[in-house]
């Protein structure tokens, strides 16, 4: 996964501890666009949609994950909580 790669072994050994696996109901909104994101996710299973809210407020396709290691919510590792 690209923005683990720089991880020593130990450091990603570590790391994996902390994820916790899951199973997301099919419609399931995780988070908003540009809200910080609180969880990391990894993808292991499935396939996600990315939908961006457009400037008529209806949502819109941005790109489907579905390959396993695919990840979003990149942003919840820099998170101080």
């Amino acid at each position: 996964m690209g923005v683990l790669k720089e991880l020593t072994n130990s450091q990603l050994k570590k790391f994996s501890r902390r994820f916790k696996v899951g199973h997301v109901d099919q419609a399931t909104q995780l988070f908003k666009a540009f809200e910080p994101a609180e969880l990391f996710f990894v993808l292991v299973e499935g396939q996600v949609n990315i939908l961006l809210d457009s400037k008529k407020g209806s949502q819109v396709w941005d790109r489907t994950l579905e390959k396993k290691g695919d990840f979003f919510g990149r942003t919840a590792l820099y998170s101080s909580k």
